[in-house]
Parts: structure tokens; C-alpha cells; sequence
């Protein structure tokens, strides 16, 4: 893409957060005759996340909360360099979700309690209750033979399992369809294999079901009571956090989401988002009663809040589809994403809105419906300076997308918020978040930060005085000479090529500085043989531009003249004497000085065909 495109989609990074708020570990539900591994201890501390190696740039995975034992974990599931997000287990025994576990150790053997619990759950009679918790402390084993449930005769065992949930109320006691539905979550933390295969058998549509009767179409969290057959919220939770993780599941060349797809079809966003309303309206609720009924700003007591686990899961949920851009659905929870933004203190799901607020901005079409949230730049503009924040990388994605300004395809003309980000202090966050990640020596954040600060200098005028004002350009081609980097060269040159661009309309003075910045000198340096394609074909861009540029400074001086001319003549003074760039480009005579054209000429025999017609042009 040419210089002054504005870029969004750039890979997803992993940003270190070294205090996310640890989660208040909840009371443990009765387990039922499960002989390994041993409930949790009732007192158990927090657990104090580590400061490296943490998974934190993206939402981590909401756990079950009030009955449930054990937060989930996220394994980051990388598609088109955008995260999808994947729970890798639910475990029996409380452990964070900020802390990666061991990966899956499959064991082929299937004992003979298998076989045995095996039966009882296809026959459903008594000791079904057993059998379920056994199967759920399979699931949640660090070695376990989870993939045999989905292949030959004991695949009747997960179909089993989805016949407990999809039970009409009452028919099991509700820690039975817990077990088994926590099973299933596991199992759709799987292979890609299992995922389909528990897909296939209508596992979707038994899910959204039991959402969707627990939060009907016509449910009104603030009026309407709970329909007398509605899941417990602890069944809400595991049932998101299942879906959650088919729609994170890739297919075999990691290109797509079928599932999360086959989940949109099934009107998934819309009954997710339903299920997000009623959670957020009671969780504000109760935060509002146990602070006195302030109910607003950060609240503090949210790791302790009844209604925490299901606004986790299904904001989580909600961020894996919303990996599926194309969808509108999704832009009906813009005003939730502003409220939960502005009235929740929970870490995690603020992650998540800003994650999803970000894959939002990155649609031309959406750009107009996203007026609605402004009122949290602030918030996020502070997150974007706490580089050490898992909220960090979401945010700055989020203030970046938010200043891509191409809507014209759509003949909406350009729409873009630049104006409202750079007021709010957008800029100076972006270079913060750049000089702190060259600090500790992060390349990825470096390229974050440099994505982000390149949507705005290929935004307006006004964005890129924003750029000249905060000395961003000093910073970045200083980081353009250090860097070994090629992926931080090419960010570095979209931030100095794409003021030249001419949809981007600087004027003169903002044209001047930036000739004095040095950015058509450095990238006249790079004009060379020797260097990659991909960063020659931008500076090739850059250089044409700017040579554009100088023509039309040159007309703008001539066109002053003539009016300053003209009003001498019509007040009978003496005509102003000419300037001495009158018919002078100055790009053009800087590039004779700096050799530039003969640098240019010397590509015209160059081996790739589009830095050939660049150099001709």
C-alpha cells in the first residue's frame, strides 16, 4: 500500500503486563465423586501474576465465576496477525488466567473407568452425576485422553454430554448439566478437529439455546424479570466460554474461522450481546449499591462484584466473533462498549471492548457508527502511556484505527476522527508508548507504536502540525537509522512518507517544517540499490510525492504574489517586489543538491518491475 494509506491490521503484538488485577478466587461448587485431582483448598490467596511471559495484549479469557473453581487460560491464537482468543482449559484447581499453563500432554490409554463411567452416561439413570464429574476431571487433567472422546465408539460420550445440557430445566440437577457443560468447554479448547467434530453435532445451536431462553429477544435487564426457564449464570458462563472457543478455532491453514462463522449464522452476536447487556446493566447495578450508589468511573469494587464472571465471558465471547470484521451485528454493542469503558474497573474486560472497539475501527463502514464512543478517548490515551498495562496495546490499536480517515470508497467522503484524538492528547501517548518500548529494547511494541503514529501523519494537516509540534519525527528517524529491523524501517518510512501524500493536504507552513525535519533528505539516503524492495518502493513513493509537493508550494507562492499584486494595484501602491523562490521548486532544487535524481535514474534497469515504473515515473 502507497504512503498516505492509511494502515490498519498491522500483526498482533504481545505486550507484558506486569500488575493486571488478579481476579478474587471464588468459592469451589460441591464436586461430585471425582477421585483426582483433589478440590481447591477454601482460602486460597490471590495469586500474584509474573511480570514476563504473560499473555496480555489482548483480552485474557474470562473465568466461571461465584460457583466455579477455576478462572481459564488464554492460549493467543494468532489469524491474518490478528489474536483470536482461546481458552486452553478450565481446570478443577484455582489457577490465574494471567499465567500460560502447560500445553496439552494427550495420553492414548483409556482406562477401564472410562468404559465404566462411559455406560453410565449413555444410560443415564442413576449415578449420571458421577459420571459427568468424572469426565469433567478428565477434561481438566493436564494429561488426558480428551481427543478419544471424539473418535471412534466413544464419541457417544461428548454427544451424551450434549444431550445433559440441551435437557429441558429441571430434568437434571443443574451441577450434572455444570459438569458436562464444563467438559464440552474443554473439548472445544482442542484440536481444530474436535472443535468441528463437536460442531457437527449441533453443539452451536444447543448452546445460543441455552442463552437465548435464559435472555430472550424481548428481555429488558432493567424491567423484565428472568423467564422461569432460564440457565443458572454459571451455565451462561461455561456455555460462553465454549463458544468462545469454537469461534477461535482455525481451520487447517490458520486463514479462517469457520466456526465463528457457522456462530454468526446461528444470530450468535446478536444473543451474545444480549447476554453482555444484562450482565453490564447488573453488574453497574450492584457496583452502584455497594458504593453508595455512585455507580460510575472505576469502580473499585469490581473483582468482588456477583455479576463479574458472566460480563467476562461474554465479552470475551463477543471479542472472538467480533474477529469476523465483516459482520454488522457487531455494531450494536457500541454503546455497550462505551458504557462498560467509562463504568467498569474489571482489567479484563476492558482489555476486550478496547480489542474489539479496535477490529471495529478497521472497517471503512463502520467508522461513522463509531462517533458514539469519543467520550472514552481519555481513558484511552492514559492506557496507551501505561506501557506496562495489558490494556496498553489495545488502546493505542483502537486511538490508531480511529485516525485511518478512508471512508471515500463508500462516498461518505473522509470520516475520519483524527481531529478528537490528537485534542485528546493522542499523540503525545503514541511517542510516550514509542520511547518506552525502545527502552526495553520491545521491536514489537516499537511497531505498534509507529503503525499507529503513521495512520496519523497520513490523516490531515492538522494531524501531522500535531506530529511536527510533539517532535515525533525526531524520534523516528532516529529510529530509522538505529534499527536493524526491517519491519521498523518500513514503519519508520510510512510515518515520514505519508505527510507528503496528497490526499493528506499540508499546507505551506506545515510543508516548510517539514522540509526542515529532514524527511525527503533521509529518504533521498535511502534511494539505493542495496536496499530491500519493499522499503525502496516506499521511499520511491515518498520522494514523487514530496516532488509533488514542492510544485504545488511553488504555485501557492505564485498565486500570493499575484494576489498580493493584485490588491497593490487596486489600492494604487507600489507593486510588491517578487520573492526569491518565485518560480523556484524547492523539493526539486533539493533533490539536485542532494543527487537524488541521479540516485532515481540509476533504478531505472532495477530487477523488480514496480520500482522500474516508479523510477521512471
Amino acid at each position: 500500500m502507497g504512503c498516505g494509506a492509511s494502515r490498519s491490521g498491522v500483526g498482533a503484538i504481545d505486550t507484558t503486563g506486569s500488575s493486571p488485577v488478579a481476579p478474587a478466587q471464588p468459592q469451589s461448587p460441591k464436586e461430585t465423586a471425582v477421585s483426582s485431582p483433589p478440590p481447591p483448598p477454601p482460602s486460597l490467596p490471590k495469586q500474584k501474576p509474573p511480570t514476563e511471559n504473560v499473555p496480555s495484549t489482548t483480552p485474557v479469557a474470562p473465568s466461571p465465576s461465584a460457583a466455579a473453581p477455576s478462572p481459564p487460560v488464554v492460549a493467543e491464537v494468532k489469524i491474518d496477525a490478528k489474536p483470536s482468543l482461546r481458552v486452553r482449559r478450565l481446570s478443577i484447581n484455582p489457577i490465574s488466567f494471567m499465567i500460560p499453563q502447560p500445553p496439552w500432554k494427550p495420553d492414548t490409554e483409556v482406562s477401564s473407568d472410562f468404559a465404566r463411567h462411559k455406560d453410565v452416561l449413555m444410560a443415564r439413570g442413576a449415578g449420571v452425576g458421577e459420571a459427568a464429574a468424572y469426565f469433567r476431571g478428565l477434561t481438566c487433567a493436564n494429561s488426558t485422553p480428551v481427543f478419544a472422546m471424539c473418535e471412534g465408539s466413544n464419541a457417544s460420550v461428548v454427544k451424551a454430554l450434549l444431550d445433559l445440557v440441551a435437557a429441558p430445566t429441571g430434568s437434571y440437577p443443574d451441577s450434572v448439566q455444570v459438569d458436562a457443560l464444563w467438559s464440552l468447554a474443554n473439548i472445544c479448547a482442542g484440536s481444530h478437529t474436535d472443535a468441528v467434530f463437536i460442531s457437527d453435532l449441533s453443539a452451536v445451536d444447543i448452546f445460543l439455546k441455552l442463552l437465548s431462553r435464559s435472555v430472550p429477544a424481548d428481555f429488558d435487564p432493567e424491567t423484565s424479570p428472568p423467564p422461569p426457564n432460564a440457565a443458572s449464570p454459571l451455565l451462561q458462563e461455561l456455555s460462553l466460554l465454549a463458544l468462545g472457543n469454537l469461534a477461535g478455532s482455525r481451520d487447517r491453514d490458520n486463514s479462517t474461522l469457520p466456526i465463528a462463522a457457522e456462530i454468526i449464522d446461528y444470530d450468535g452476536i446478536r444473543i451474545v450481546t444480549r447476554v453482555l447487556k444484562a450482565a453490564l446493566h447488573r453488574y453497574i447495578a450492584a457496583a452502584g449499591s455497594s458504593t453508595g450508589g455512585s455507580g460510575g468511573g472505576e469502580l473499585a469494587a469490581a473483582a468482588t462484584n456477583p455479576h463479574l464472571g458472566l460480563l467476562r465471558s461474554s465479552m470475551w465471547c463477543l471479542c472472538n466473533l467480533a474477529r469476523q470484521r465483516s459482520t454488522k451485528e457487531t455494531l450494536d454493542v457500541i454503546p455497550l462498549l462505551t458504557t462498560l469503558l467509562l463504568k467498569v474497573g474489571d482489567i479484563e474486560c476492558l482489555a476486550a471492548a478496547c480489542q474489539v472497539l479496535d477490529w471495529l475501527a478497521e472497517e471503512p463502514e463502520n467508522v461513522l457508527h463509531l462517533r458514539g464512543c469519543l467520550e472514552v478517548l481519555p481513558k484511552l490515551v492514559l492506557w496507551t502511556r501505561e506501557v506496562n498495562s495489558c490494556l496498553c496495546t489495545p488502546s493505542l490499536r483502537t486511538l490508531g484505527a480511529l485516525c485511518t480517515g478512508f471512508s471515500g470508497e463508500l462516498g461518505l467522503g473522509s470520516v475520519d476522527y483524527c481531529q478528537e484524538v490528537v485534542s485528546s492528547g493522542g499523540v503525545e501517548a503514541m511517542l510516550s508508548f514509542l520511547k518506552k518500548s525502545r527502552a526495553r529494547g520491545d521491536v514489537e511494541q516499537q511497531r505498534e507504536a509507529l503503525f499507529a503514529l503513521s495512520n496519523v501523519a497520513g490523516a490531515s494537516n492538522l494531524a501531522v502540525k500535531a506530529l511536527l509540534d510533539e517532535g515525533v519525527f525526531y524520534d523516528v528517524l532516529d529510529l530509522l537509522r538505529e534499527s536493524k529491523e526491517e519491519t521498523i524501517r518500513m514503519e519508520c518510512l510510512y510515518v515520514i512518507a505519508n505527510p507528503w501524500a496528497p490526499a493528506v493536504g499540508v499546507d505551506t507552513e506545515v510543508s516548510k517544517q517539514l522540509l526542515k525535519e529532514g524527511l525527503l533528505q533521509e529518504l533521498s539516503g535511502m534511494c539505493d540499490p542495496n536496499v530491500s524492495v519493499r522499503l525502496l518502493r516506499l521511499v520511491l513513493t515518498g520522494l514523487q510525492d514530496g516532488l509533488k509537493k514542492g510544485q504545488q508550494l511553488m504555485m501557492w507562492v505564485a498565486k500570493a504574489h499575484e494576489t498580493a499584486e493584485a490588491f497593490a494595484q487596486s489600492q494604487g501602491l507600489p507593486l510588491p517586489p517578487p520573492p526569491a523562490n518565485l518560480s523556484v521548486n524547492n523539493v526539486a532544487q533539493l533533490y539536485k543538491e542532494l543527487g537524488t535524481v541521479a540516485k532515481i535514474q540509476a533504478l531505472n534497469g532495477h530487477e523488480d518491475e514496480e520500482t522500474r515504473t516508479k523510477a521512471n515515473g
